[in-house]
């Protein structure tokens, strides 16, 4: 077995690190900017990644609000299919504590869960898909009704996220 001298190691992996965040940080910023201020929220600041493994490229942006105990995450997600759109049926259930549905809104498939007694889900916009790859908008929140996490999910422009993401394909 071959031994790479740490130092030596640290040193290779800060350096890939560096240009590849250098090499994606555009792609990362276009994502951040859709991630809008929600009125009467606390929103930090957004972060961005972007990675490229053996041909399977991701790119997102999240951003987390607050609200008293309630919580946001919005993240923007555009990669291979298979990450970007999951095992996507149409499906729709429901429990005493968890609902699942699947339909078109305003044009886009979505799916949304929602846990009743946790008062928590997420809302999931699939937003363009490529041959190879796909991009969707991901909503999760925590201590909000599933309806008012729709409206506050539908604050962000979905249409212009699929036209900024449609650019990166």
């Amino acid at each position: 077995m071959y031994y790479i001298p740490s130092k030596i190691y640290l040193f290779v992996l800060a350096f890939v690190l560096m240009f590849t965040t250098t090499l994606y940080a555009a792609e990362t910023d276009s994502l951040k900017s859709l991630l809008i201020n929600i009125n009467d929220w606390n929103a930090k600041k957004p972060e961005g990644m972007s990675m490229d493994m053996g041909g399977m490229k991701m790119t997102n942006a999240t951003r987390n609000y607050t609200k008293g105990k309630k919580e946001i995450t919005a993240m923007l997600m555009v990669g291979s299919n298979a990450m970007t759109q999951g095992n996507m049926q149409q499906m729709n259930m429901e429990t005493e504590e968890v609902k699942v549905s699947v339909s078109a809104i305003d044009g886009f498939q979505t799916q949304i869960s929602y846990n009743k007694k946790e008062n928590s889900g997420a809302v999931i916009v699939f937003l363009a898909k490529s041959k190879a790859q796909g991009a969707m908008f991901m909503f999760s929140f925590e201590g909000i009704s599933e309806k008012e996490a729709l409206s506050l999910s539908k604050k962000f422009n979905w249409k212009k996220m699929k036209a900024s993401v449609e650019k990166l394909f």
